[in-house]
């Protein structure tokens, strides 16, 4: 579907692309991880950046669908080396202490579809966590690390908006008119 030049001379000898699951899974764990380190349904804003040849509709309808919001765009990224700049902007930056913060680096893979399918399969591959929680304690994860607590969490989401239902909601409601 895509090609992209990467130099494999810069992905670490421990990065393994066999810690993958389906995006479907992924945004549903990623909220109840967040859930459990303490942050505020309806209250988490999540910010993305993709590479500029991935798929973008699927992963923002699941992020919708499990946050409640659309991600705020903060633009691409082609490097893993983005991952270890924007941390270190995080930690020294006074406007983010005593806040919730969870920076996650993944890589996505788009499968082109099958047969009868209409859209790519999105799989999700972690790379590196930095965790930060309103009473001051942060850590990083690496790879295994992060699958590992994703896969602790359900892949149910019991607070999941029905965007069906939503979207009819907007459908059926009353007309509001803007005089200019």
């Amino acid at each position: 579907m895509f090609s992209s030049k990467i130099n494999m001379q810069s992905i670490p000898d421990d990065f393994r692309v066999d810690k993958m699951m389906r995006y479907s899974l992924f945004v549903p764990r990623l909220y109840n991880l967040c859930r459990s380190l303490g942050f505020t349904a309806g209250k988490i804003m999540l910010s993305r950046a993709f590479c500029s040849d991935e798929n973008q509709g699927f992963p923002i309808i699941l992020i919708t669908e499990h946050f409640g919001a659309f991600p705020f765009n903060h633009g691409q990224v082609n490097t893993q080396a983005e991952f270890d700049r924007t941390f270190r902007a995080l930690v020294k930056e006074k406007e983010y202490a005593n806040k919730n913060l969870f920076f996650i680096s993944c890589l996505n893979i788009d499968i082109s579809p099958s047969e009868g399918q209409l859209f790519p399969l999105t799989k999700y591959v972690p790379w590196a966590a930095y965790i930060q929680q309103s009473d001051g304690s942060r850590h990083t994860l690496e790879q295994a690390e992060i699958f590992e607590s994703l896969m602790q969490q359900s892949s149910e989401n019991p607070e999941r908006i029905d965007l069906e239902d939503a979207i009819q909601q907007m459908v059926d409601a009353q007309e509001i008119r803007i005089a200019l």
